[in-house]
């Protein structure tokens, strides 16, 4: 319906949306950070089942975030996820930065801690789910082993139906510990790609 939207503040520096098309999907909907319209997205499209990455955006400045995205069809505007690397609030207009993706220029730039950089063997693990989603992780080697342990003890009928894989250096916001449950008979495909800090 014109007008329908979805909103939500977050705290980060980018943001996802896992939609999908369909005939019936809106082609006029449009996308405000921080009180500014910044993009114009359609959903309509081919018939697809399943969510995929719809809208990305990256590189905004690190802080909270308001975000709209409004229906200006009669048409739907469909839903999956909100993937973002913070945690997300309810709504309140965010309007302090005039451009969401730079830096005031009045405001003295202060860097980000940088973070402890892991050190030793590891890889870039990258699954495909069969919904076409990827999800991708920066492991240390023998969480790799033992992703590969349990998918072919699984594979041969053995062991549990799920694993958990620690997202390590994705943990933000007041988060602990952020662990990713990842389903055996989701995996379309995986690879691993080994790389050495040392």
């Amino acid at each position: 319906m014109t007008g329908t939207n979805f909103k939500f503040n977050f705290t980060g520096t980018k943001l996802r949306l896992i939609s999908t098309t369909w005939w019936s999907g809106s082609d006029d909907i449009d996308v405000i950070i921080d009180g500014v319209k910044v993009d114009k997205i359609s959903l309509k499209g081919s018939d697809i089942k399943g969510p995929r990455i719809m809208y990305e955006k990256l590189e905004l400045s690190q802080g909270e975030h308001s975000v709209e995205f409004i229906n200006n069809t009669k048409n739907y505007l469909f839903l999956y996820s909100i993937d973002t690397d913070g945690p997300l609030s309810p709504y309140q207009p965010v309007e302090t930065n005039p451009n969401p993706i730079d830096p005031d220029p009045e405001q003295p730039i202060v860097p980000d801690p940088q973070p402890e950089q892991p050190s030793g063997d590891r890889a870039i693990l990258v699954v495909t789910m069969t919904t076409g989603l990827e999800k991708e992780y920066d492991l240390p080697m023998s969480d790799i082993n033992a992703f590969l342990n349990w998918y072919d003890a699984r594979d041969a009928g053995s062991g549990p139906a799920k694993l958990a894989i620690n997202k390590y250096s994705n943990n933000k916001g007041p988060f602990s510990k952020r662990t990713d449950y990842v389903i055996f008979d989701k995996i379309l495909t995986f690879e691993v790609n080994e790389y050495s800090t040392n």
